[in-house]
């Protein structure tokens, strides 16, 4: 049974099917909807969220790792094959974007 949490957004869908590589940082990860999606198509994710409540509704599935923490105070040595920061750039003060955006270049493979 296909269900809305688990379907993914169509930038995410599209993206998938590009990656190399199966490491995924999903940073503002909310509820799962694409950390969900990602897992099941055999990625290994990481999903990121300042909300406890959103984190506590994730922790259900074992597939992903899950961080409570905002994006903008990350810091991972791990590299990613892909980052997601979907809907979340736009709610932040500009200082703390542009902070995040620095953090993802260093936090991302080169292709």
């Amino acid at each position: 049974m296909k269900t809305y949490l688990s379907s993914g957004n169509s930038i995410t869908k599209e993206a998938a099917r590009c990656i190399k590589g199966k490491n995924v940082l999903d940073l503002g990860a909310g509820i799962g909807k694409d950390a969900l999606f990602l897992a099941k198509k055999g990625f290994n994710v990481t999903g990121v969220d300042k909300s406890k409540e959103a984190i506590a509704k994730l922790k259900r599935n074992k597939k992903i790792k899950l961080v409570h923490k905002l994006i903008e105070k990350l810091k991972f040595n791990k590299k990613y094959d892909a980052i997601f920061c979907l809907n979340v750039l736009h709610f932040m003060k500009k200082k703390d974007a542009v902070k995040t955006i620095r953090n993802m270049k260093k936090m991302q493979m080169s292709m």
